[in-house]
């Protein structure tokens, strides 16, 4: 059959929509069955509307590989006349001995071409691709941006360092130990660092020596200094890191005790 007729869209006449691209014929909505050349029949004829189409070359467009009568092509008319209900000839009209005549009005929606829906898909994906790299673009100069302002602010709003440094006397009547006096404490002291301070920076703890005792003293910067008890003979003192605890060295052992008071572990 004649395939650019094909392409030229969906017919419309009567109750009837014809689609040769899906070989479909609707009647009201509902499919009405053809056989194939009888579709082809109908094709050829709602493409020329009005147009006498003479029998031979109805026959050469239907049966264009095979040499048939017109028994054969007047045939295949009544197949489609009967599918049509067309008893009245309202929509295929016979032009004696020279051919038929599609007479019915007929209305040729425009076709919706694959190839260029498939184009518009493509360009909305390629939009929505480039649209997004746009937007990551943006998104990331935003981020830069942010980040940069937020050092500048930081480094602006930070308060410049400033070292202090004072002289702090551990308590009236105490001297710390003296560098070789190791009889306290025994000879095997991991260290001769005799004062600590906490991890806020508010206390200090010290061994010290008040008359013949030598334990650790705790002294807040901006008060005196105590006793910690269970800490005789201590050396070596060190806060734990949340500042709960103190840490010395005596009787050959690593002990704590609570900076609040309690026995030594």
């Amino acid at each position: 059959m004649d395939t650019a007729v094909n392409n030229q869209g969906v017919y419309n006449f009567g109750p009837f929509r014809l689609d040769p691209a899906e070989r479909l014929l609707l009647r009201d909505g509902d499919a009405v069955a053809l056989t194939p050349k009888a579709f082809d029949l109908l094709v050829y004829l709602a493409a020329r509307p009005g147009h006498l189409v003479e029998k031979q070359a109805l026959m050469v467009a239907l049966w264009p590989d095979a040499i048939v009568e017109e028994a054969n092509l007047a045939s295949t008319v009544s197949a489609l006349r009967k599918a049509l209900d067309d008893d009245g000839q309202q929509f295929i009209a016979t032009v004696p001995t020279r051919g038929y005549r599609f007479v019915a009005p007929v209305r040729i929606e425009s076709p919706t071409r694959p190839d260029a829906a498939s184009a518009t898909d493509a360009s909305a994906v390629r939009k929505v691709q480039w649209g997004l790299i746009a937007l990551f673009a943006v998104c990331s100069v935003l981020i830069f941006m942010a980040g940069w302002f937020i050092a500048g602010y930081v480094k602006r709003a930070s308060p410049e360092t400033l070292s202090v440094r004072l002289s702090i006397e551990p308590a009236e009547g105490i001297r710390g130990p003296e560098v070789l006096f190791e009889r306290w404490a025994g000879r095997n002291r991991p260290s001769r660092t005799a004062i600590a301070l906490s991890p806020d920076g508010r206390r200090l703890v010290f061994a010290g020596v008040r008359g013949d005792k030598y334990q650790l003293w705790v002294r807040p910067l901006d008060d005196v200094a105590t006793p910690l008890a269970g800490t005789e003979d201590g050396a070596a003192p060190f806060f734990s890191p949340d500042g709960r605890w103190v840490g010395f060295w005596a009787k050959q052992a690593l002990w704590k005790v609570p900076l609040s008071g309690g026995a030594p572990e």
